[in-house]
């Protein structure tokens, strides 16, 4: 057997390598002959080498994809608090407009009233001026 069987968990590569430094892989180098030793030596060292990249790459990766969840979650948070904002912002702003709305009613129906008034003022100016001079008004309200 290569690897042991229980299970460690590594924060990062130096942790990782340091426990394989402790730990060494199988003692099946010590368990061939001594004529073969060199052979199995040499095998194993690049046995060694390999499944120490593939393990490095493997926990690089691991490492990797947790940044890029942290990032994710970063950003998700991110985009919340903006949603959020823009959603109080939305909500003034439809209040501010509910307001503008209802004072540019108010604004038009005083306009409305001043405009009759006008046409009222005008009219009975009209009729002094004829009364004055003394000249009969017409029924159509023009001189």
């Amino acid at each position: 057997m290569l690897c042991s069987q229980v299970p460690v968990h590594f924060d990062d590569l130096n942790d990782f390598l340091s426990y394989f430094q402790e730990n060494p892989l199988s003692g099946s180098e010590e368990s061939n002959q001594q004529g073969d030793s060199q052979n199995v030596s040499s095998s194993l060292h690049y046995f060694d080498e390999n499944h120490e990249r593939k393990i490095r790459r493997m926990i690089s990766n691991r490492l990797s994809a947790r940044r890029s969840r942290l990032r994710k979650k970063k950003h998700l948070e991110n985009m919340t608090i903006e949603v959020n904002q823009l959603k109080a912002l939305n909500r003034e702003l439809k209040s501010r407009l509910s307001l503008y709305t209802y004072h540019g009613h108010i604004v038009r129906r005083e306009n409305e009233r001043l405009s009759c008034e006008f046409i009222l003022l005008k009219q009975r100016l009209s009729d002094l001026y004829h009364t004055l001079l003394g000249i009969q008004p017409s029924n159509n309200g023009q001189q």
